[in-house]
């Protein structure tokens, strides 16, 4: 396996990773998870705003003014019927009072009466009193009225213990049974919300309404109010909830077509209402409170509200007044219980629960696999601002796909794992090329920052691939050269003095080298080896080469006066040049010793016309090869250099001399 391949496995590797563990999240989430993703629920619905109602439903609130000119609340059953009269007179199709009626009213009247009847037998007095009792009988005259108008809903108060609570099985009145869905089907996932106890309202005016429907409250993990139970498990029975049985009313379906069909949804005549496996139900709430019609029952018992304002609707009346009804929690904000009704039934009418398909996974995890492979692929290939700006592309394109099907579809998309994904994918991808862009440039560093210039070593930093360590054939530029007459020097002096000596003309040297930048391959005893065009690409290796060697004499003449000056022995060199295709590349052991060089036959060829210089007393000879490569420096006759053609020399392992030339600077 080549390197580039091991580079490429460990993101996707990493991507893989996260795309499991995210798409497990998503069909197993965790409470942090389902926290937030709630969070991004409520965030959609803010964003929404209220959307336009069908204007089916209208609230009738109990509110400071009613309970100003009326009384404290509660009210007695004599107001209640009252205005519920005052409703009906309206016009409206479905009377929905979200109010408790499971004890009887506290009448003074009635008590008085019922004191004075004690011990009092059936003559005339007791005879009067009974006819006395009827007129005053304020849960009579409630029930009268409920089945006068005939089209009254009323709640029923189910307690639903937690699961670790004991269930302490209350009674079951045997007059609330007519409210049981007439049909159940059972679901092998139905996992519905069961009842202990029920608080139902009296019997006399359970019988005298239309019909009867339960307003338990299911809250999500932070307490806020999304979903609504259509449906109530109670000993054998399952009852419908409140909202269900007004909009039942009010499509006018019978109660022999309604249906519920365990962990898939409630039939309602032609309709097919979706829930999730426990019965309930995603509240497409219309707005915050405020957004459906509001009428104080203050103005509706005062005859100020005309009929055309509750004509042939669902009117919900129910408590507004602070402190007289429980505040629920929802997306947009706090609102009374009566305005949470008044949203399921509009939803119910027109079917428009927002809808969390049970498959809706496979839709999060394609995205995700689609993210991870496109994401991975590129961000390799990108800059970290680049990468930056493409994973932005996907989470925006996400972050809209998931608004556009709440706002125009109603349905509710995952978002908060597809964004960890996207979000986890880019900064392991981008963190890990960190880390071995970090490590080639420590590699890329001990390798040539005894070689190169600063400004090559930078180059390399920035482009990496350039170098090519495992080894590449290139054109290149070879420069040897040699101290003369080195070896009888280093005899007669001293081995101190000899080594001072060559450690400043070799710095001197290196500084000239780095000056035109070359690469230093090394230093061979008194001999120093250079080369041009690797490991970056340099078009004009030849010249600067040339024009290196001619800085060489040039720097080497200063030496020698300061020598001579301190009464050293003046070195004098010999400069070999030549230009060819070679290997370049790491070369030795790896893990223990290697070198960045360069091998192949231009190599001795450049060393040859190094050792040429004595022969034809010259400082500075380079090969046909390289003059070929310089000529336009040379034709130009910039930096006034002399060349001549010394000779035609036969070179080991070649057919054809090799013509050769002297170089020299023109004082």
């Amino acid at each position: 396996m080549n390197h580039s391949r091991k580079r490429v496995i460990p993101p996707y590797l990493i991507a893989s990773a996260i795309v499991i563990v995210l798409s497990i999240l998503t069909v197993y989430p965790i409470s942090l998870l389902q926290f937030l993703e709630a969070k991004t629920y409520d965030w959609r619905f803010q964003l929404r705003g209220a959307r336009a109602t069908g204007g089916e439903v209208a609230i009738v609130a109990i509110d400071e003014k009613a309970i100003s000119e009326r009384g404290r609340w509660p009210w007695d059953r004599e107001t209640t019927a009252g205005l519920v009269k005052a409703v009906s007179e309206l016009g409206p199709k479905v009377i929905a009072i979200d109010i408790v009626f499971s004890e009887p009213d506290q009448n003074g009247a009635m008590k008085m009466i019922g004191e004075l009847k004690e011990g009092v037998t059936e003559d005339g007095y007791g005879k009067r009193l009974l006819l006395m009792e009827k007129p005053v009988d304020s849960d009579t005259l409630l029930a009268e009225t409920l089945q006068g108008v005939g089209n009254v809903v009323l709640p029923l108060v189910f307690l639903v213990p937690k699961r670790w609570e004991g269930m302490k099985e209350g009674a079951e009145p045997s007059y609330i049974r007519t409210a049981e869905f007439p049909f159940t089907k059972p679901g092998s996932f139905f996992e519905p919300y069961t009842a202990s106890q029920v608080l139902p309202p009296l019997n006399v005016l359970a019988k005298s309404s239309a019909a009867m429907g339960s307003i338990y409250t299911a809250y999500d993990i932070d307490g806020t109010i999304r979903r609504e139970p259509l449906g109530i498990k109670f000993k054998k029975g399952y009852y419908p909830s409140f909202g269900l049985e007004a909009a039942r009313l009010f499509l006018d379906v019978p109660k022999d077509k309604e249906a519920l069909y365990s962990g898939d949804g409630i039939g309602l005549g032609e309709r097919f209402i979706r829930t999730d496996e426990s019965g309930k139900a995603l509240i497409n709430y219309a707005g915050p409170a405020g957004t459906f019609p509001v009428y104080s029952a203050a103005d509706i018992l005062s005859g100020k509200v005309s009929a055309d304002k509750l004509k042939d609707k669902v009117v919900v009346i129910g408590t507004t007044a602070i402190g007289t009804y429980d505040v629920h929690v929802t997306p947009y904000a706090n609102m009374p219980e009566v305005e949470k009704q008044a949203s399921v039934i509009e939803c119910i009418i027109h079917n428009n629960f927002i809808e969390r398909y049970k498959t809706q996974w496979l839709m999060v995890v394609g995205f995700m696999l689609f993210s991870g492979v496109v994401l991975v692929t590129a961000l390799q290939r990108m800059r970290a601002l680049g990468g930056a700006a493409l994973s932005a592309v996907f989470f925006a394109a996400y972050l809209y796909t998931a608004y556009a099907l709440f706002a125009y579809k109603g349905y509710w998309l995952d978002f908060i794992t597809p964004s960890l994904a996207i979000f986890f994918l880019y900064s392991s991808v981008t963190g890990y090329r960190h880390m071995t862009e970090e490590r080639k440039v420590r590699e890329i560093k001990e390798i040539f920052s005894s070689y190169v210039t600063e400004k090559v070593f930078d180059e390399l930093v920035r482009n990496p691939e350039m170098a090519k360590l495992g080894g590449a054939r290139k054109e290149v530029t070879i420069l040897f050269s040699d101290i003369k007459g080195f070896t009888g020097i280093s005899e007669t002096k001293e081995p101190e003095e000899v080594v001072s000596l060559l450690n400043e003309y070799l710095k001197t040297m290196t500084e000239v080298v780095f000056r035109w930048d070359g690469t230093l391959d090394k230093f061979i005893g008194d001999g120093v080896m250079v080369f041009w065009g690797a490991p970056t690409e340099q078009e004009n290796h030849a010249e600067l080469a040339v024009r290196c060697a001619i800085d060489m004499i040039s720097s080497l003449k200063r030496l020698r006066s300061k020598w001579m000056w301190e009464g050293k022995v003046p070195l004098d060199i010999g400069i070999g040049i030549n230009t060819g295709e070679v290997i370049v590349g790491n070369m030795g052991a790896e893990g223990k010793k290697m070198d960045y060089t360069v091998i192949g036959d231009p190599v001795n060829l450049a060393s040859r016309a190094e050792t040429l210089t004595r022969s034809y007393n010259a400082h500075i000879i380079i090969t046909e090869f390289t003059y070929r490569r310089a000529k336009e420096m040379f034709n130009q006759q910039i930096g006034h250099i002399a060349v001549s053609e010394l000779d035609k020399v036969k070179v080991k392992g070649r057919e054809e001399p090799v013509t050769v030339y002297g170089v020299e600077p023109v004082d």
